[in-house]
């Protein structure tokens, strides 16, 4: 598979007190999506600090306003409440009907070509419903899920 501009990605981050550990993301994050027509949405699931704020200020400081959406719940459902508000926003406000949705973690450090490859198994596997990445400690050790 070559990277393709028409493959829509949503990525879905759900933070709650997290905003530090997903601004760290954003930027690698941001990077890999280049090839591809993606959104990310970050869902904050009511954090009690200051997560909105520093979310929202990291978003404007870094002009990542084109790729990035925040979405602030009105309570904490959860990690699926959370990645069903980011899928409707993506769909419903934001007119974006995805091909794949990415559910990602506030603590993911995201390596080189690593999107690009779960893609090119989805493509290379359409009979496939779901992929997970390899997890890798920060030693580079496999890790179990």
């Amino acid at each position: 598979m070559n990277h393709n501009s028409n493959i829509r990605i949503v990525i879905s981050i759900v933070n709650y007190c997290s905003a530090n550990l997903v601004c760290q993301l954003l930027p690698d994050l941001v990077s890999e999506l280049e090839a591809f027509n993606a959104r990310v949405v970050i869902v904050d699931n009511h954090s009690p600090d200051n997560s909105i704020s520093l979310l929202t200020d990291f978003i404007q400081n870094e002009q990542l306003h084109d790729s990035v959406s925040l979405v602030s719940s009105d309570i904490n459902g959860g990690f699926s409440y959370g990645n069903n508000l980011a899928i409707n926003y993506a769909i419903e406000t934001l007119a974006f009907q995805p091909d794949y949705v990415l559910l990602l973690n506030p603590d993911t450090k995201i390596l080189k070509s690593a999107l690009y490859k779960l893609i090119e198994f989805m493509e290379a596997h359409p009979k496939a419903g779901v992929a997970g990445s390899q997890l890798v400690s920060e030693t580079g050790d496999i890790q179990r899920s």
